[in-house]
């Protein structure tokens, strides 16, 4: 009788066991770029996506579900892209926490990944953030040279609602090529594909996870091939074991499921800037030892007019200091600048571009792409957020030399991938200090034909010219320096000089001249000029 009973229990016990069930949704946010604030600096009218309408969704979610049913991920990028994250990041040093890490222990994120934007804010950015922050801080593939190991976190486990959840971080190795070195001093970033591989392998084996959900810091990609820079269709379908794929970096909304010969993979990318909630639902029913797992997920438009105002009273505070700094007076412009222009010819903005960085580089040609295609800067006053519009990205300004041959090529390149669309504007560069036209009737290689230096002198393909460009461009960023077989190492022997933060020049020619002559610069005759013929 005693057997049989302790027969039943066992049986009991294993019952209990087996028969077990869970509902997991998650929320998740990607390249945010500092859209902290559902307001610019310069009005206070509610009419942006921002993290104060995301932060009102998941509450919502957070309230219907129960906060034991519901996580919130983000993939990257999260502060760097707008006046409000450069203020956190470099001029607030009054603050007990960084403004990102506040929002981020506020809105209760479970998870981030780091994003290459994160890492080009530097180690006193990023090193305060990751131990600031109550989430777990994920990028497997960043390797610290001292310790031979993850400098970030490589994965977490995640036990809620009976069920135990893996997710593994990566970010892109392409960021070795793109940041300056000294951002990522201390690091090696290794592939993606072959890192995730291992810890799959490593979860699976100490933690027998329910789901393995694979958080990148990379684009979607086309799934033909191992791209460094977009990966997720890639590692969707060739990387088997995992349950969810989440993607970031390109800026692109995708959701789809992938077979990779195995099972079904769900790929999801949320786009950027706070526009769209990735919303990824689990379930899990464990009964009689018969396990099934479903997976679905789907973006959710993030709703402007759905505020969390809890969230705008907390950073209030943050927000009046940002728009002060913001609206500082720091000069005059003297006629409008049109932003629209930038792609068509040799335009008024981009003069003026190439103009700071010819003058602070002591360059005799400049290359350099539009960060702003929309839009004006009227005539008149000029505060410290027009320097946000009038150059995005924190890129530093440096001089390279480069034959006229290579010149002449990277013309070429550049203007085959503005006119056949290939990639972001921002890689779309064109040149100053020559006299050029772009024939669009020709194939590539045959369109350029540069007639003069600026100043009317000959163009020789055989000299050197000390060009002034920016540090995305020296580290790989867009290809085209690659593209005209000018790699890292052969740089390393080509550049000439290291300058400040080009939008910190800009802002040094502001307090310097007081103005920005529009006149002055469209008349200088070291700029040139290029046009469109058929």
């Amino acid at each position: 009788m005693k057997k049989l009973l302790i027969l039943f229990l066992i049986i009991c016990l294993a019952s209990c066991s087996n028969n077990r069930s869970g509902d997991i949704t998650i929320l998740s946010t990607n390249d945010v770029h500092g859209t902290y604030f559902p307001q610019s600096f310069v009005d206070t009218i509610y009419k942006y996506p921002s993290l104060c309408q995301v932060s009102e969704t998941v509450k919502e979610y957070r309230d219907s579900l129960g906060d034991n049913h519901v996580l919130l991920f983000d993939i990257g990028d999260g502060y760097q892209g707008t006046n409000a994250s450069y203020y956190a990041n470099f001029v607030d040093s009054t603050s007990s926490k960084h403004l990102f890490s506040r929002i981020v222990n506020y809105m209760k994120y479970d998870v981030l990944v780091v994003g290459n934007h994160d890492i080009e804010a530097g180690h006193p950015v990023y090193d305060r953030i990751s131990k600031e922050i109550d989430a777990s801080y994920l990028a497997c593939n960043a390797i610290s040279r001292e310790k031979k190991r993850s400098y970030f976190e490589p994965y977490t486990i995640i036990r809620k609602n009976n069920m135990k959840i893996a997710v593994i971080g990566a970010t892109s190795p392409a960021i070795a090529s793109w940041v300056s070195p000294d951002k990522w001093e201390g690091m090696v970033f290794i592939p993606i594909k072959e890192c995730v591989e291992m810890y799959v392998k490593e979860v699976k084996k100490k933690e027998h996870p329910d789901f393995i959900i694979v958080a990148i810091h990379a684009g979607v990609g086309q799934g033909d091939a191992l791209n460094i820079e977009q990966c997720g269709e890639f590692l969707a379908k060739n990387l088997q074991g995992i349950d969810v794929i989440m993607a970031s970096h390109d800026h692109i909304p995708y959701i789809n499921k992938i077979y990779n010969g195995q099972d079904s993979v769900l790929l999801i990318d949320g786009g950027c800037k706070s526009k769209y909630i990735s919303k990824i639902n689990l379930n899990l029913k464990d009964s009689a030892s018969i396990i099934t797992k479903n997976v679905s997920g789907c973006l959710l438009h993030t709703d402007i007019h759905k505020l969390d105002k809890d969230y705008l009273n907390t950073f209030r505070p943050d927000y009046n200091k940002i728009k002060k700094f913001s609206n500082a007076e720091i000069g005059f412009l003297n006629q409008d600048l049109d932003f629209s222009k930038a792609l068509n010819s040799s335009c008024d903005y981009m003069k003026f571009i190439h103009f700071i960085q010819m003058k602070y580089s002591d360059s005799e040609l400049s290359i350099a792409a539009p960060l702003n295609t929309k839009g004006f800067i009227h005539k008149g006053k000029l505060v410290y957020n027009d320097l946000f519009r009038l150059y995005r990205f924190e890129n530093s300004l440096e001089s390279i030399n480069m034959t006229g041959k290579e010149v002449k090529d990277y013309l070429e390149n550049s203007y085959d991938y503005q006119l056949k669309e290939k990639g972001f504007y921002f890689n779309y560069d064109s040149m100053a200090g020559l006299n050029y036209t772009v024939d669009k009737s020709k194939e590539n290689g045959h369109r350029i034909n540069i007639i003069s230096m600026a100043d009317g002198g000959n163009f020789n393909s055989t000299k050197l010219y000390k060009v002034a460009i920016n540090s995305y461009r020296v580290n790989g960023g867009g290809g085209l320096l690659s593209s005209v077989g000018l790699n890292r190492k052969i740089l390393n022997n080509r550049i000439i000089k290291n300058y400040p933060e080009i939008r910190n020049c800009i802002y040094n020619y502001i307090k310097e001249n007081k103005t920005i002559n529009i006149e002055e610069i469209e008349n200088n005759y070291h700029i040139g000029s290029w046009k469109f013929v058929d």
